[in-house]
């Protein structure tokens, strides 16, 4: 019976310094090679990671890199979600707080609305803009609020138009405000407040939704 010959393909060599450590086969399978003491002498002759030349171009890094301001981490807002504030006396705090966006820090006026915001950190999606958003952190509301009602940004003054129960238990009520812009353009929004039944604010005004008014 014919004998059959195993065939043996190229060998490819990985290693440092032009030292084999170890030989590669197609089967991609690893044979260690053991090194002579020349071998081992310019392998203890190239740099190590941790010697002070590897370091000595390092440019280190400074806290003044970092943002002067994080949306994750601010102090809590002047103003919060409170017992004593009505539906209409919950949208005016935050009407106020945004009027003066950054005062006294950067976004501290969105940062009341988001207080506000009954889904906001929330584990749930809430419908604040009208459609499915997840409101969990600070900065994805933000940006939302940012896109989408820019006319808040440059208000210069605004009226409450109407406060109007949504059911029969009162639970719910509309609060609808027309805004005066810095430019003189009007724009017509509808606050949609709830009362918390339980959780941090309970028993407070807060917003489940905020729309503009198409209809008005």
């Amino acid at each position: 019976m014919a004998t059959r010959m195993r065939t043996f393909h190229p060998v490819k060599t990985i290693g440092f310094g032009g030292c084999p450590l170890y030989h590669q086969s197609k089967s991609s399978l690893l044979r260690p090679i053991v090194m002579s003491r020349k071998q081992r002498c310019v392998l203890r002759s190239l740099p190590s990671s941790t010697s002070k030349t590897a370091h000595r171009n390092v440019t280190p890094v400074t806290a003044s890199a970092s943002p002067n301001w994080n949306p994750q981490n601010v102090p809590t807002a002047k103003v919060r979600p409170s017992l004593e504030f009505s539906p209409e006396e919950s949208v005016r705090v935050q009407l106020n707080a945004v009027a003066d966006n950054n005062i006294p820090w950067d976004n501290h006026g969105i940062q009341v609305m988001y207080d506000f915001c009954e889904g906001a950190g929330g584990m749930e999606r809430s419908r604040y803009f009208g459609y499915s958003k997840d409101l969990y952190h600070f900065d994805h509301f933000m940006g939302c609020v940012r896109s989408t009602y820019p006319a808040l940004f440059s208000l210069a003054s605004y009226e409450i138009t109407s406060v109007q129960p949504l059911d029969s238990s009162e639970q719910r009520w509309s609060v609808k405000v027309t805004i005066t812009t810095n430019t003189g353009q009007l724009h017509k929004y509808i606050f949609t407040q709830c009362k918390m039944a339980f959780g941090l604010f309970k028993g407070c005004w807060m917003t489940e939704s905020l729309l503009e008014d198409g209809n008005a």
